[in-house]
């Protein structure tokens, strides 16, 4: 009986620790995408980056806000993509190129659908669900709107 609560114990620290990982690249991913919608000159980019924007905005009111916001927070999976949106955000000598930030886009859905898959997050599951799906229709039109001709 000892094992299994302390197993149920572990299970619920770890989904804690990857939701606040995931609260905290949602959290970089909209502050660089809306940093990027002012900072464009284009008025298709501009509208591409604030929907982006628009949408980590609304997941992040669904999910948990007790959730740490720091570096040190972040899981091993979402330390990369945490540090780019970072990195992005802070560097505007660098701005990324669009298809870095489509790479960016996809290897967040990449993540996004493990955890769905791994079911680890199950109360947040259907937000989940919702949030990918819209992300990954977001990300297709920006791929289409910034891929050349």
């Amino acid at each position: 009986m000892k094992s299994k609560s302390i197993a149920n114990e572990s299970d619920t620290k770890n989904a804690s620790e990857l939701m606040a990982a995931f609260t905290a690249v949602v959290k970089q991913a909209q502050r660089f995408f809306q940093q990027s919608a002012e900072c464009t000159d284009s008025s298709n980019l501009r509208r591409q980056f604030s929907t982006l924007a628009q949408l980590h905005q609304q997941v992040l009111f669904l999910l948990p806000h007790d959730q740490h916001n720091n570096a040190a927070a972040v899981a091993a999976d979402f330390n990369d993509l945490y540090l780019w949106y970072h990195s992005a955000l802070h560097d505007t000598s660098q701005r990324p190129y669009l298809q870095r930030i489509r790479r960016q886009l996809d290897k967040q859905l990449q993540l996004q659908k493990s955890m769905i898959r791994a079911n680890v997050l199950s109360q947040y599951k259907m937000n989940l669900l919702h949030f990918t799906a819209s992300l990954q229709i977001a990300a297709d039109q920006f791929a289409e709107t910034t891929t050349p001709l």
